[in-house]
């Protein structure tokens, strides 16, 4: 079989020119995807059951670009973990809001009043929930509060489309089950695994072999030019 050096030549150029099509088309397609996640605002709403959930656009970046496109997250990561950007996987953030309105009633199941011996009355207050608790003393006009709350928040993340036809987003959405706490604000950050370029293997291959074509197998050490 004669072969053709000009044909083989455009084919081959042919090729790289769709490999870098494809390679600007997914460059393009990821750096849209970090800016997307950075400007989205965070959605929050009840839900039937009373929980406040919130949903905000996520992300996957490279190990690389972290420090470029989320600086400040870098720097936490780097300054309050004590982490090695290399080493990190993941990051996760969350900004609650907690606030109600607790009513204590002088009674006796919420009030204790000690008298004192100087005249003055102490009055002690209480309050429990399944979410807080509140011990209050009130002693010449001064009110001291010791409380405790607490919270328990899930996050889930998952591709969903926005609308109907629109494309499919990278979605980290969260939800808190005190009906007192909202999540004001949150960051999902997957840090893309490393792409590695150069692998050793067993190949086989089919090609032009001095005056035939024919099969051939061996072990290769190969380098990834364009990775996708």
């Amino acid at each position: 079989m004669k072969i053709n050096v000009w044909t083989t030549l455009f084919a081959v150029v042919a090729i790289f020119f769709v490999f870098l099509q494809v390679k600007s088309y997914r460059q393009e397609t990821y750096y849209k995807g970090i800016i997307a996640a950075k400007d989205d605002t965070v959605r929050t709403w009840q839900d039937e059951a009373g929980r406040w959930r919130a949903e905000a656009t996520s992300t996957q970046v490279a190990n690389k670009d972290l420090q470029e496109f989320f600086h400040m997250e870098a720097e936490q990561i780097r300054k309050d973990f004590n982490l090695k950007l290399k080493n990190v996987t993941g990051y996760l953030r969350a900004n609650l809001q907690t606030s109600g309105t607790v009513t204590i009633k002088p009674d006796s199941g919420t009030t204790v009043i000690v008298r004192n011996p100087s005249g003055s009355d102490t009055a002690h207050f209480r309050y429990r929930d399944h979410w807080s608790k509140f011990d209050a003393t009130l002693l010449n006009n001064k009110l001291t509060l010791d409380y405790q709350t607490r919270d328990s928040v899930a996050f889930a993340m998952s591709r969903k489309r926005r609308s109907l036809f629109g494309p499919k987003r990278a979605v980290l959405e969260g939800i808190s089950y005190n009906p007192n706490s909202t999540i004001a604000g949150i960051t999902g950050i997957e840090i893309k695994a490393p792409n590695y370029r150069w692998s050793i293997g067993p190949c086989a291959a089919y090609g032009w072999m001095g005056n035939r074509w024919s099969l051939f197998t061996g072990v290769s050490v190969q380098y990834s030019l364009i990775k996708f």
